[in-house]
């Protein structure tokens, strides 16, 4: 089993799915820190290179965001 304070990285996917909106929604309600500037950045470099790290942090808190991110439709992976 993965230590909990082990630093990972939570990545967004490209999906033909969600709109830009959504995707910049849903990050600023739920990454800290993460303004609709900020937001809409991730959501451009996702859309042009199909992925794009959104968090770095302690495994506990990129399994709780990665749980919400995707009860919200979005796609990503914990590396």
């Amino acid at each position: 089993m993965p230590k909990r304070n082990k630093k990972v990285r939570l990545f967004l996917h490209n999906d033909s799915i969600n709109s830009l909106e959504h995707v910049i929604e849903t990050l600023t309600g739920i990454i800290p820190g993460c303004n609709i500037f900020k937001a809409n950045s991730i959501a451009m470099i996702t859309h042009n290179s199909g992925k794009c790290q959104i968090y770095h942090g302690h495994m506990k808190e990129a399994i709780y965001l990665y749980a919400q991110l995707v009860r919200n439709g979005l796609t990503v992976s914990v590396q």
